[in-house]
């Protein structure tokens, strides 16, 4: 047991898990992923004044290991400085981790391990402060699960799928969560399940007992956590603890905001992965293959874009679009990564096994594509578009392709990564100014062969932030009123 260990088991549980949820809710409210904190030590006799920064991520991890090794019955009850100095601890367990990482694992391999590790647990608290992000995050998979599956009449509807789990249709489980995420703005992490009767009347579906039905899908009690089998931070799937006294506490308040946009998702997704079927996921790249369509069909005009038609066993890419110097052929991947690999030092082994499943097929498909297409005298640009934001330079991820599939893929030259945020953007730059779009594309191209400016990254954000900065994504505030009809009913 390592010095942190120990010191947790010293404190009372309820009470250190409700200074954990505070501070995290500080730190969301104030719109700041981590903050330094000062604390007193004497050292020898001497009075030191330390000064070390405590993260969101930092302290999920504190609670989840407060429920592992405390309980109610503890001699003593924790201030502020005692969560302070719990923190000092967790770094330098978090040092010692990352040091004895490096003894494991080869130097080609390290920089993949542990980059991409911090970016997947570390890098989404600080995207979720933006004021859009939780909004747009939202708005995306509300029109995947609730209005494009009604433009596919022969699949089973997500949200008949939703009512049979929760006894809620997905605008009503929608409104239930806006209700439960307005929690996080209270001044207390303690999550008391009160409903004005104004609210009442102008909300007939938030009820008390309704709240409650909703909320359960993310609470854990102890035990829960206890003997939880996730490979990762439990708290990530159910941030809401009840304790054993009754309490309800949000534990953290990035993670519970995260559950506002994607918990539908997960809760669908886990009724099939326990039936051991991927009839849910496989709808879903169907749904975010027609959600893309949409996009490009709100941007661009017809003669732009064409979708590729597959024949009979041949496996093509799915997108052509055309512009006056460029063609851009682009496959789509909707896999969302498993929580094995969101953490701090994911298993290299899982990782390649990732990354092979969802993107060699990706890199053929383009190959295949391209080979059909007549000789032109313009730049082929290879898109590998994918739902999920990997949080990581994309050179790391291309290095790492690289070496996976370096005896099946010959030329890897003009293959890049775009998730779904950039490509939006990137489509819509290109519908209001072809000039500024090849600009960007030109930056892009010149960034594989040499290393951008200091300060400057080679992801499509941030050339695109360079030329032409998108403030809002047309094609989402297209569908505002999605949003706004969940606050009028």
């Amino acid at each position: 047991m390592n010095e942190l260990e120990r010191a947790i088991k010293k404190y009372k549980l309820d009470n250190l898990l409700i200074l954990l949820a505070d501070q995290s809710k500080e730190l969301f409210l104030n719109k700041e992923f981590f903050k330094y904190v000062e604390w007193k030590q004497y050292i020898g006799g001497l009075l030191q004044v330390l000064k070390q920064p405590m993260t969101a991520w930092g302290l999920a991890d504190l609670s989840y290991l407060a429920i592992k090794l405390s309980n109610e019955y503890r001699s003593l009850t924790s201030q502020i400085e005692d969560v302070y100095r719990l923190n000092n601890l967790l770094i330098k367990v978090s040092d010692d981790e990352a040091k004895a990482k490096k003894t494991e694992v080869s130097q080609e391999d390290m920089k993949t391990h542990i980059l991409f590790g911090l970016s997947q647990k570390q890098f989404w608290y600080q995207e979720i402060l933006r004021a859009a992000n939780i909004y747009y995050n939202f708005l995306r998979y509300y029109i995947m699960l609730q209005e494009i599956p009604l433009l596919l009449p022969t699949h089973r509807l997500p949200d008949e799928d939703l009512l049979d789990i929760t006894g809620f249709n997905i605008n009503n489980f929608s409104q239930l969560l806006l209700a439960g995420y307005a929690y996080n703005y209270n001044a207390s992490s303690l999550l008391n399940i009160k409903i004005s009767d104004e609210l009442k009347e102008k909300y007939p579906i938030l009820t008390e007992d309704n709240l409650s039905k909703c909320l359960a899908f993310f609470i854990g009690d102890y035990n829960f956590y206890r003997t939880s089998s996730i490979p990762n931070n439990p708290l990530y799937i159910k941030p809401l603890i009840k304790t054993d006294r009754g309490k309800l506490i949000i534990s953290n308040s990035f993670i519970w905001a995260k559950k506002l946009y994607e918990g539908i998702y997960w809760i669908i997704r886990n009724k099939y992965m326990e039936q051991g079927s991927q009839a849910f996921t496989n709808k879903f790249g169907e749904y975010y293959e027609r959600y893309i369509e949409e996009v490009l069909r709100y941007y661009l005009k017809k003669i732009q874009y064409r979708k590729i038609i597959t024949e009979g066993a041949k496996n093509k890419a799915d997108w052509i679009i055309e512009t006056d110097q460029y063609i851009l052929v682009i496959e789509q991947k909707s896999s969302l990564m498993t929580i094995a690999l969101k953490e701090e030092f994911p298993s290299l082994t899982v990782l390649d096994e990732y990354l092979t499943k969802n993107f060699r097929e990706a890199y053929i498909q383009i190959a295949d594509t391209i080979k059909t297409i007549s000789s032109s005298s313009k730049t082929f640009i290879k898109l590998i578009l994918h739902f999920e934001k990997f949080f990581l330079g994309e050179a790391i991820i291309k290095d790492r392709v690289k070496q996976l599939f370096k005896d099946s893929i010959n030329d890897l030259s003009n293959y890049f990564f775009i998730e779904t945020e950039e490509f939006e953007k990137l489509i819509q730059i290109l519908s209001e100014n072809e000039d500024i779009f090849n600009k960007i594309i030109k930056t892009k191209l010149t960034y594989e062969e040499t290393s951008p400016p200091p300060m400057e990254g080679i992801e499509f954000n941030f050339i695109i932030s360079k030329y032409a900065p998108v403030s809002e994504i047309k094609f989402l505030e297209s569908r505002r009123h999605y949003f706004y009809s969940l606050l009028d009913k």
